[in-house]
């Protein structure tokens, strides 16, 4: 894959390269005459996207001077089709975001990376420039700066709560084609198959039924969820499309904008954290993290029901509570995920990676009540 990427990149033009280099360094008029190093960069599972580079060379300044720059390149193939029903990501509208300059200069601390040009090798390719975050903070990432990484998002979803005018249609409800996705559905219904001391090793204090009651709970809240206030969502919010600095997160991948319920975003950045290291902090400090969501929201002048906002939240936060936890002994027992990934992610070693996840589990029985009570009130 590396090799198309490079025959790709290395037709990219003088002038063009001229001008990425000009937005990474800050500097207008800067010339590139030297081939730049290419390193490759994890890849979004989307299959349209061919490779994910990082891009360093030098430029000569307008005075005779020199200057590093770098950038990452995104390559993608719109020639590729769809997945249909379980396709929720859609590169399209990436491509516009960061071409429209959509939701950049806001002075929002939640923003878009910043885009200098999206270049067309040829019909259907397109390769987005970005500024370089290999520098910012990615996950798996402390409370503190997921609690500043909360507000910051809430604070975008406050602003956005009214669908601003955009040059794409939106989808709506994408959380629920995410629950609905064949790999989870088959999922389920190897969990109930599956031998009770693989089982055992996740869930120790509670039942696999305790699991079942949990996501039919889920299940009816999303339905409720479709009703409620809804807004401009990021879609997919999972902190591996995120980077964080001091005062402000930087989102990358902006394929799943959609109207989903206010809050939903919320529990996609707080739930993907239980697929990383510090998920036992994260279950714990849940709930705080959530108000900090929600002091987003008030900074932002939205002043809405939080018992909705909660409720919106779930429609993520319940996937990955149930799914990428609930889940884990059919993926363990499978050999689903590769064992490399999983002990970088959790920063331990298998062996204790179900430890850690029992832990969660055992937290099943709290969030029944809770959505038990919710579903009482108006």
């Amino acid at each position: 894959m590396i090799e198309r990427v490079k025959s790709i990149l290395d037709a990219t033009s003088k002038a063009d390269l001229s001008k990425i280099a000009a937005g990474a360094v800050g500097v207008k008029g800067v010339s590139v005459h030297s081939a730049p190093e290419l390193t490759p960069l994890p890849t979004p599972a989307d299959a349209r996207t061919i490779g994910v580079v990082k891009v360093t060379g030098t430029a000569a300044r307008p005075d005779g001077g020199v200057e590093p720059w770098s950038a990452v390149a995104k390559l993608v193939d719109f020639a590729i089709a769809t997945v249909g029903e379980v396709q929720w990501t859609r590169p399209e509208i990436e491509e516009i975001v960061y071409e429209e300059g959509c939701f950049a200069g806001e002075g929002l601390p939640f923003r878009p990376a910043r885009c200098y040009l999206v270049s067309r090798p040829a019909d259907r390719l397109r390769v987005i420039w970005l500024e370089d975050l290999t520098d910012a903070e990615q996950p798996p990432f402390s409370i503190d700066q997921l609690a500043e990484m909360a507000r910051h998002l809430g604070e975008w979803s406050g602003a956005h709560r009214t669908i601003p005018d955009l040059k794409f249609p939106l989808p709506d409800d994408v959380f629920a084609t995410r629950w609905a996705m064949p790999v989870f559905r088959d999922r389920y219904q190897r969990l109930a198959a599956l031998d009770a001391s693989a089982i055992r090793r996740v869930y120790r204090e509670v039942t696999v039924e305790t699991a079942r009651t949990l996501r039919g709970l889920l299940l009816v809240q999303n339905e409720r969820s479709k009703t409620l206030p809804h807004g401009l969502a990021f879609g997919d919010c999972h902190v591996g499309n995120l980077f964080h600095r001091t005062g402000e997160t930087i989102a990358v991948d902006w394929a799943t904008l959609a109207n989903d319920p206010i809050g939903a975003d919320a529990g996609s950045m707080i739930g993907s954290m239980l697929g990383w290291a510090g998920v036992i902090e994260v279950v714990r400090n849940e709930r705080a993290l959530f108000d900090c969501y929600i002091e987003g929201l008030l900074l932002s002048g939205w002043r809405g029901s939080r018992d909705d906002v909660r409720r919106g939240y779930f429609c993520q936060f319940g996937h990955y509570l149930v799914t990428t936890v609930g889940l884990m002994p059919v993926v363990l027992a499978n050999n689903e995920w590769p064992q490399g990934v999983l002990e970088r992610r959790y920063q331990t070693d298998m062996d204790h990676i179900p430890d850690l996840l029992a832990q969660v589990t055992a937290m099943y029985p709290l969030y029944i009540e809770e959505l038990q009570a919710l579903a009482q009130r108006p």
